[in-house]
């Protein structure tokens, strides 16, 4: 009987540190989740000012650099 009550006490351990582990993760992808909203809506705002100006960003309206 000891072997089996060691064995449950081990599970239970485990199952602990089992739930700790998903609680951080789920932190983790709570956290990066709003981090990912956060970047989206800067993301449309750099879109839209973009939009207002009316200029074109991109290779071929840089100047080359030897000038």
């Amino acid at each position: 009987m000891p072997e089996e009550a060691d064995r449950i006490v081990e599970l239970e351990i485990r199952l602990s540190h089992q739930e700790r582990t998903i609680e951080q993760l789920n932190e983790v992808v709570l956290q990066m989740s709003r981090d990912n909203d956060a970047l989206r809506r800067r993301l449309d705002k750099l879109e839209a000012s973009l939009e207002e100006d009316g200029s074109e960003v991109g290779p071929a309206n840089e100047r080359p650099p030897h000038w």
